[in-house]
């Protein structure tokens, strides 16, 4: 005879979390040891997406989103507003030119995304510009990141990626100006029946 098996007691909640490339590094990894400290029972699985693309939930318990927060018949709730502005790299900042004002981008080579539009920020400093439609264009927000730091153009940036590189002066801030409500953000998308689950509920308010 064989000894049966122990299930319920061994079985361990197991949480299943979709977020963007740039958000699960620089957010929530840096973060996770005290939501993992405070519940050692509950595994966590990280998965990857694609901002603005991967629209359906998959099969992932609660996916973090970076978007406009319109997500028909599915929870949403709004993680946090965070303003962005304008970053350039010091060496591009020797070939450009002098940049004083926001009028003189004009002079500059500026990385595009759809994620992060130009043109709100455009509004926000008084300038009437057309969303830029040449130039590099990236879909992630930490690649943004890395082809200012390397000097390829100027692009806008939000404190919690870009604080870092600000202060080991790889990247600089350019102008006071800032968009206080940028036309996206993070969001914590799941469908209603998972917060029946303590492990999605717990995490949820973390």
């Amino acid at each position: 005879d064989f000894p049966m098996p122990r299930r319920a007691a061994s079985v361990q909640p197991r949480l299943k979390i979709t977020a963007p490339p740039t958000f699960a590094r620089y957010l929530l990894v840096p973060h996770l040891a005290s939501f993992t400290a405070a519940h050692p029972e509950i595994a966590i699985e990280i998965y990857l997406s694609v901002p603005l693309y991967d629209l359906a939930l998959a099969e992932s318990d609660l996916e973090l989103r970076f978007g406009p927060g319109r997500y028909p018949n599915l929870q949403c709730e709004k993680l946090f507003s965070e303003p962005s502005f304008v970053v350039a790299s010091p060496t591009y900042l020797k070939q450009v030119g002098e940049l004083k004002e926001p009028a003189d981008l004009k002079n500059a080579t500026l990385i595009r995304s759809a994620l992060e539009p130009w043109q709100p920020w455009f509004e926000a400093a008084g300038l009437d510009w057309p969303e830029p439609t040449t130039g590099i264009r990236v879909d992630d927000l930490g690649l943004l990141q890395e082809m200012v730091r390397h000097g390829h153009g100027i692009g806008l940036a939000r404190a919690h990626f870009a604080r870092e590189l600000i202060e080991a002066g790889e990247l600089v801030r350019l102008f006071d100006v800032e968009l206080s409500a940028p036309p996206h953000a993070y969001y914590a998308v799941y469908e209603k029946p998972v917060l029946e689950r303590p492990e999605v509920a717990a995490f949820l308010q973390w």
